[in-house]
């Protein structure tokens, strides 16, 4: 029995919570009754009032009356607000999650199949009348569920149960829809259709004969209609009132008069109207009115003078369109919403009265504008890992990097320590050093590039606090005012927060996970124009775990030739390589294209917290001139340069430490590790992560809805979740929160790395760890797994054959004359939309590019 003495009132508070998130789909009320849940089971006593309740943190208002009414009746109900609009929702996700009524009993079983018998014959009896021809039974519900206003999983959950076209639901009488629901199924072929531009002017016309009845009222006709486009989806209407003010007590009361009145009138001129909701805001209406003889859907909107510019803004600009200008009112510390555009700092009351504090300290909008993507996914997730399981973090690290050293088997050897103490001995190093690096320690690596192949000498190298910062100083130098930047997807999430601060546009380039995550060189091109400034370039990967062979990146290198780009290069895993691979530094293949080369002593040195890195710039046909190398010293001024004391230590630790350093650590991996056979490489970290990365690869490949890519490099491994086969799921990101709730193991969902439908790995655990964290991932998995229509999975070959060709089509006509390609580069633009077709193409040929 439990000890929370509460337990009853967060049983009810986490069901209504998943009613929220599964059937109504509001995530935030779905957290936000677990939280008060949690709020009270650790909570010592009984509550005996909703005002008791209140007091604890995480309980508002509202979740108190709920907690009130249970208390009242031993059951909580659905608010009237709720119930008006989501009740029959509730009873049609249950409907469709069962969508048959199966008999409690047997005897039951019997009485219905008798009745169903009856029924028949008395159906056979009756003179049979010819069913309503329909034109579209043959649609997918999937492809059309807003069509029907269904919400995308009630179309999953249908699909399931084998409802998957227009004509089985029209013709399976035991789904339950709502009102609203079966008016669209109703009138699905006259929806389906796009409305003709001049079917809407037509329409235009009698609504500017009916809205002139009404006192000081105009109307504009929004959406594709007013970016003129030939073909619309639905009719959006906005309706401004000339005399009302949005700060009126009464604005919302005049809103709904509004509303009578306009279908009175519009009735009343002839049109017919057929509500397909009920209130969903108190100035929207939605409804279906017939327009030339078919029902279009029409969406009318009221607004008063002071609202309307920003209203007709949303309702006119695509989603796409609206959410970049959002992004730039942010960045210059103003919030863009349906109703108003104010500065940062300022809030509305419900009526939009604008108040200003005494005291008004705001953050700058660069500042509010930097992003970590990491860390603003995982926020916003519901991560509560079973207490009953120790916690595995398969994220291992912080939020941005991953952390060798939380591995009890990885740590500096005695020399790199001893380095470090002999220079605090020295007293040579409590003071400033220049800016850009002790000279010694400059020279110190340059040898140690040139041993990778790389053309540098002491001048070419500029310390940086870590690998991070000489990214930061890499992507500022060249950041030039309205340029953009070419980032690998997926990449380290570190260059698109680096790119708010600089104010650059990040156009993403894909890698190809059917061809061990190698660059998309078609892709590639296409995102380039005349105002691109570099390539971002990341081998080996994170978070792929990939190594580029040399014949790659001669190809990459081409392209970047042919285009006169410069490369920042993020080699910060040039040693973390795997027996068969080889790292290939991309300095040392070409005497062409200059390099920014990006690296320090982290991964190998096993010495992350010491942050020490290095730029080391390569540039043998003096691309970059002197200005370049003139700005990247001003740039170092900034922090006026790394650590000094392990810039005096430095030395030593390029150059000393022993190779017993990686020798003992392997007889000690051997010791532990008999049973395990693989070649010997001269790095121990490598020869951990490639038995952590043949273990995990060799286990997860055997679990049913998962593809891993095999990884060449680094520390981590990505791994397709093939959602179609979890449908309880509604993305990774739920996936990845329940297997933290059930089975203490988390790893980082793709979202966080532009790759949604994927998880990352890290590979630098202990064995036994991993071990368990798979383990738990198979049950996890075992228990989710969901048998889909073979037929489904078959189609993506055929998807990607189709996406192959329609790509190199594309491909063949870009233009030889590389000024011509970047001119050209906006009619290619649309490419840069996220799509993420080619995540399926390995579908069919796991066994192919994985082993």
């Amino acid at each position: 029995m439990s000890d929370n003495p509460n337990q009853d009132i967060c049983d009810i508070l986490i069901k209504i919570g998943e009613h929220e998130r599964d059937v109504s789909g509001i995530i935030y009320k779905y957290h936000a009754y677990r939280k008060a849940a949690k709020a009270l089971e650790q909570y010592d006593k009984r509550v005996e009032s909703g005002a008791e309740a209140q007091k604890l943190s995480g309980i508002g208002p509202k979740i108190a009356q709920k907690i009130d009414e249970f208390l009242a009746t031993g059951d909580i109900s659905l608010n009237k607000s709720e119930t008006d609009e989501s009740s029959k929702n509730e009873k049609a996700a249950k409907t469709i999650d069962s969508p048959r009524k199966r008999p409690s009993n047997a005897k039951d079983k019997v009485k219905n199949n008798k009745l169903k018998k009856e029924n028949e014959s008395k159906k056979d009896s009756k003179p049979k009348t010819p069913a309503k021809s329909f034109e579209h039974n043959d649609e997918i519900i999937l492809n059309n569920y807003e069509t029907l206003m269904l919400t995308k999983i009630d179309a999953i959950n249908l699909k399931i149960n084998g409802v998957e076209k227009i004509g089985d639901l029209r013709n399976d009488t035991d789904i339950f829809l709502n009102e609203s629901q079966k008016l669209c199924l109703e009138h699905f072929d006259d929806l389906f259709k796009k409305i003709p531009i001049n079917e809407i002017r037509s329409f235009e016309k009698i609504l500017d004969g009916s809205v002139k009845k009404m006192t000081e009222i105009s109307f504009e006709i929004c959406g594709d209609y007013r970016r003129r486009l030939t073909e619309s989806n639905q009719i959006d209407v906005l309706l401004v009132d000339m005399l009302a003010k949005s700060d009126s007590n009464d604005f919302k009361e005049h809103c709904r008069k509004i509303k009578k009145l306009l279908i009175k009138t519009l009735s009343s001129d002839g049109l017919e109207i057929k509500k397909i909701a009920k209130e969903t805001s108190y100035n929207q209406i939605q409804c279906l009115i017939k327009i030339a003889k078919r029902y279009r859907r029409v969406n009318f909107y009221i607004a008063s003078r002071d609202q309307r510019i920003c209203l007709l803004f949303h309702l006119t600009g695509s989603i796409e369109f609206v959410e970049k200008i959002q992004n730039i009112s942010l960045k210059n510390g103003f919030l863009l919403s349906l109703h108003s555009l104010r500065r940062i700092g300022q809030t509305l009351s419900e009526y939009f009265e604008t108040k200003q504090k005494d005291w008004s300290i705001k953050a700058s909008p660069k500042a509010l504008a930097t992003i970590n993507p990491i860390r603003r996914i995982v926020e916003t997730m519901n991560l509560q890992p079973n207490k009953e399981k120790s916690f595995i973090p398969l994220s291992i690290g912080n939020n941005l990097a991953s952390d060798p050293t939380l591995c009890e088997n990885f740590r500096p050897c005695n020399e790199i320590i001893e380095s470090l103490l002999e220079t605090i001995k020295s007293s040579k190093f409590h003071g400033y050093q220049p800016a850009s690096g002790k000279e010694e320690s400059r020279h110190a690596v340059a040898e140690y590039c040139q041993a990778y192949g790389m053309n540098v000498n002491f001048k070419d190298i500029i310390l940086t606090s870590g690998c991070s910062h000489a990214l930061d100083m890499a992507m500022s130098v060249l950041a030039v005012p309205g340029c953009n930047m070419l980032v690998p997807r997926p990449g380290f999430p570190l260059y698109k927060t680096l790119s708010a601060q600089l104010e650059i546009e990040i156009r993403y380039y894909d890698l190809m996970p059917e061809q061990n995550w190698q660059i998309d060189l078609e892709d590639l091109e296409s995102k380039i124009d005349l105002n691109t400034s570099a390539i971002i370039y990341n081998n080996p990967s994170n978070p792929c775990g990939s190594v580029f062979p040399d014949h790659h990146i001669r190809k990459f290198l081409e392209i970047a030739e042919r285009y006169c780009l410069p490369i920042i290069a993020d080699e910060i895993y040039e040693n973390i390589v795997f027996s068969g691979h080889k790292f290939h530094a991309i300095a040392s293949l070409t005497e062409e294209v200059p390099i920014l080369h990006c690296s320090g002593t982290t991964k190998k040195f096993l010495i992350p917290g010491w942050r020490l890195g290095w730029i080391a710039i390569n540039d043998q046909k003096d691309r970059f001139g002197q200005e370049i190398r003139t700005a990247l010293n001003s740039l170092s001024q900034r922090i006026i340069g790394p650590n000094a004391l392990i810039q005096g230590a430095l030395i030593n630790i390029l150059t000393k430490t022993p190779e017993r350093f990686f020798n003992e650590t392997i007889e000690c991996l051997q010791v532990r590790l008999a049973l395990i056979r693989f070649s010997l490489s001269d790095s121990f970290f490598c020869i951990l992560q490639q038995r952590n990365a043949h273990l995990a690869y060799n286990h997860l490949k055997m679990i049913k809805g998962l593809t891993p890519i095999r990884p060449a490099g680094a520390f981590y491994l990505m791994v397709r979740i093939e959602m179609e086969f979890f449908p309880m799921f509604h993305n990774d990101l739920h996936l990845v929160e329940t297997l933290v709730a059930e089975e203490s193991v988390f790893c980082l969902p793709g979202a966080c790395f532009e790759y949604p439908g994927y998880v990352r790995l890290v590979l630098s655990l202990e064995t036994e760890t991993l071990q368990e964290a798979l383990n738990r991932i198979e049950n996890f998995c075992r228990k989710y797994f969901t048998h889909v229509d073979e037929t489904v999975y078959d189609l993506h070959p055929h998807h990607n054959d189709h996406h192959k060709h329609t790509h190199h089509h594309h491909h063949s006509h870009h233009s030889s004359d590389h000024h011509q390609r970047r001119h050209n580069h906006s009619s290619n633009h649309h490419r840069n939309v996220h799509t993420h077709d080619r995540h399926h193409k390995h579908h069919g040929q796991r066994q192919h590019h994985n082993e």
